[in-house]
């Protein structure tokens, strides 16, 4: 990834509204593929691919979510260090620039599982869009809001298609968030080169600025633990058996209760993810 420092630091906040939209996006998008109407005889194939990607999705984001806490502990340094010395803001700052490069380089890899898990859905798109029923109907509402208000069936390719759309959004959101803790970390090397911060209300205008920070990052914390709990669970989805030959009525039978997948290994760390082990900063 190009590690080129910003001239001017994105919108943290922005960038993490962004963030936790598009893992909600996904997660709905991704559930419309897994309910959408299958061919005959294809939904035992069919989830040889939903479940794996489930997967990935799940260890993705659990990885988000440790991520999010690395950016909630620099915050609370962050607001720590306004009650501080002035004179002892040299040593705050290399801690905090030291940590801000540790959550640069753990935001470098979150964008390479990005980046994957668009390559995964786009090399599985052809041979899943063949097991989907074609949609022949028109319809105001999106695909999402006919899902969850149980109206219609989702059109299964059109999904794939959202689904897609969101990921490359959770990318361009990780992006961006590399981009403005580059910012970070080179804003702290300036302090350090001019001998630190030395008044009050320079301390005063960081403490408040991370305060401000850190409750944007719980509201993402909350917002995407949300979506994981969703996406580590299967849907209900309708099978369709077709009787023996002769006979033009199929059934339709509820699949088994819905099952969520476990991602930790014994550690509580989440395992690999589109098929490459997960780099995990250290914890603090």
């Amino acid at each position: 990834m190009n590690g080129k420092r910003p001239t001017h630091p994105p919108d943290f906040k922005v960038a993490l509204r962004g963030l936790s939209s598009s893992i909600e996006n996904a997660m709905i998008a991704w559930h419309n593929v897994q309910t959408a109407p299958l061919k005959a005889n294809s939904s035992f194939l069919a989830r040889h691919f939903f479940t794996p990607f489930r997967g990935s999705l799940h260890l993705h984001w659990m990885a988000i979510g440790v991520y999010l806490q690395q950016c909630h502990n620099f915050s609370q340094d962050a607001v720590a260090w306004d009650d501080s010395e002035p004179e002892s803001s040299a040593s705050w700052l290399e801690d905090l620039a030291t940590y801000s490069d540790e959550i640069c380089l753990k935001n470098e890899d979150l964008v390479r599982q990005s980046d994957q898990g668009m390559e995964y859905l786009s090399s599985l798109a052809p041979q899943l869009s063949e097991l989907l029923q074609s949609s022949t109907k028109s319809t105001a509402a999106s695909p999402a809001t006919y899902s969850f208000l149980g109206m219609s069936s989702p059109d299964g390719v059109a999904a794939i298609a959202s689904t897609s759309v969101a990921l490359a959004e959770i990318r361009a959101c990780l992006h961006t968030l590399h981009q403005f803790w580059l910012a970070v970390s080179e804003t702290c090397r300036s302090f350090q080169k001019s001998s630190g911060i030395t008044t009050a209300d320079e301390m005063r205008k960081l403490g408040d600025t991370w305060k401000d920070y850190q409750e944007e990052i719980l509201v993402a914390k909350v917002s995407i633990s949300k979506s994981l709990d969703a996406v580590a669970t299967e849907p209900s989805t309708f099978r369709r058996q077709q009787r023996r030959r002769g006979s033009s009525k199929s059934e339709m039978s509820i699949s088994s209760s819905p099952r969520k997948m476990s991602s930790l290994d014994e550690d509580h760390v989440p395992k690999s993810c589109w098929g490459f082990a997960g780099v995990f900063g250290r914890k603090r």
